[in-house]
């Protein structure tokens, strides 16, 4: 038994890794933060759903979902989130949620990971790469990270509201998930 084991090392032969499915929790966060007339103005996302198979010991057997339902945006003020659900912006009548799905995640660092994929907002797909640190302990795990968008590659602000002014180009996405494993 030994030889074949032995055998097999020597070959480089390797087992598949079975990344673990993760799933978001009910703490999970997920905001945004704009510049109006130069001063942040920020958000979040109240619902969205995060489906992870991952492994920080093989990265590039992972993948990673991510769906948010844009309805539920709030800015905290019910005449901004109307606004924000128009069509200049969001358009959530015609386009209720925007997706990130990625089938390579890789290291940068130790507990640090990329993973490269498409985000459709909007009716517009864009490559983007998400960094992400990553925590675990069992059957929780913690994914933090920080992402910069132009909202106009994504056609979000049209019309009048392309220019950057009042309202600036760059929107700072932070995401805290809290995920707990699939069984």
């Amino acid at each position: 038994m030994r030889r074949i084991l032995l055998a097999i090392l020597m070959a480089g032969i390797s087992l598949p890794v079975v990344a673990a499915e993760w799933r978001n929790t009910e703490g999970s966060e997920l905001s945004f933060e704009v510049a109006f007339e130069g001063a942040p103005v920020s958000g979040e996302f109240k619902d969205f759903d995060v489906d992870l198979a991952f492994d920080a010991a093989a990265p590039e057997s992972g993948s990673l979902r991510v769906t948010v339902h844009l309805e539920r945006a709030d800015m905290g003020d019910p005449e901004m989130n109307d606004i924000l659900a128009g069509s200049e912006w969001l358009d959530v009548e015609a386009h209720p949620d925007a997706a990130f799905v990625s089938d390579a995640i890789s290291t940068r660092a130790l507990g640090e990971f990329i993973a490269m994929g498409k985000l459709s907002l909007k009716g517009s797909v864009r490559s983007v790469a998400v960094p992400f640190s990553w925590t675990n302990s069992g059957d929780q795990a913690y994914m933090q990270g920080t992402l910069l968008l132009n909202r106009t590659d994504f056609d979000v602000g049209g019309g009048e509201w392309a220019t950057g002014t009042p309202i600036g180009t760059d929107v700072t996405l932070h995401f805290t998930v809290q995920l707990v494993r699939e069984e």
